[in-house]
């Protein structure tokens, strides 16, 4: 699989879409998506905490800085499992900075999230967002539409110059080279 076949997808549906390209022969069991996602869990618990290459971009602390110092709420609205995304943020001490979020494990595809992520806000928070007032900051086109199929307002990075043509015809609210 090439960027294009994970980047801004969920964990369940790039495993769906590599196992599709296998030719796997029809539909996928829930037993063996699942199968193979515990066993990915599990390697991330070992070669993520060991590996030096993983890294974080100063420019999203900061603007997770700004956003929490302002008195603003986040949410982590990301395709990964929450398992996995536990793995990844603790290595960086970020995973605690969320008081919630939504995974690969509540839904196979992004564009529902921002839904999700509105009505778990009021579970966890007891407050109520619009999605027009929501900001869903992210680096991909699912990310932008995402927002826009959901209302939303986005950030959009652009971390590869290459996908700004393909970033830019998903419509975000804001395309840009960095979120300094």
């Amino acid at each position: 699989l090439g960027y294009n076949d994970v980047a801004g997808f969920t964990d369940r549906s790039i495993t769906r879409h590599a196992l599709a390209r296998l030719d796997y022969g029809g539909l996928v069991s829930e037993t063996l998506l699942n199968s193979i996602l515990d066993a990915y869990v599990d390697s991330m618990k070992i070669e993520f905490t060991e590996s030096d290459e993983p890294f974080i971009y100063k420019d999203c602390v900061a603007l997770l800085d700004a956003v929490e110092g302002a008195g603003h709420a986040t949410c982590l609205l990301t395709g990964n499992m929450k398992s996995v995304s536990k793995i990844k943020l603790e290595k960086f001490g970020l995973w605690d900075r969320f008081r919630f979020g939504i995974f690969a494990d509540d839904a196979e595809e992004k564009l529902s999230m921002p839904l999700l992520a509105r009505e778990k806000a009021w579970d966890v928070m007891a407050e109520s967002y619009r999605l027009e007032n929501m900001i869903l900051v992210g680096d991909t086109v699912q990310d932008a539409e995402a927002a826009a199929e959901n209302e939303c307002q986005s950030v959009i990075v652009c971390r590869k110059p290459e996908k700004r043509e393909l970033i830019q015809s998903a419509n975000p609210t804001y395309l840009v080279d960095n979120l300094s």
